[in-house]
């Protein structure tokens, strides 16, 4: 599952990566973006100086979870209705609904990630 696209800004026309902590290599092509999958991978390249990080809706709540002071329901919130209904559409949740319905819903499949990664 796509959590983040990350595109390289080195001048090469392509370079090759490795995250130290996971020890993945990723390749990048001058102009093009990767996907990366792993949390700590997306992480990684987004403190770096070189990559440019844009997350899926399903990666911030990815990474909004992974983060100790953050509750399901604040993580919830703090995504605009596009992005609910772009999470709704990754989850099966229907997306065509009420705003505070969709919370609630995206609220219930958030906890059973966020259970999860806990027993991960």
């Amino acid at each position: 599952m796509k959590l983040a696209e990350v595109t390289c800004s080195a001048k090469s026309r392509s370079t090759t990566h490795r995250v130290p902590d996971t020890g993945r290599k990723y390749r990048f092509r001058s102009g093009f973006s990767t996907d990366v999958e792993d949390l700590e991978d997306a992480r990684y390249f987004e403190e770096s100086n070189f990559h440019e990080v844009d997350w899926t809706a399903r990666g911030k709540l990815k990474s909004l979870l992974a983060g100790e002071e953050a509750s399901v329901e604040e993580a919830i919130k703090s995504f605009g209705y596009d992005a609910k209904q772009s999470l709704a559409k990754g989850f099966g949740i229907k997306a065509n609904q009420k705003e505070e319905v969709l919370e609630e819903e995206l609220t219930e499949v958030a906890e059973d990630m966020k259970e999860d990664m806990e027993a991960y």
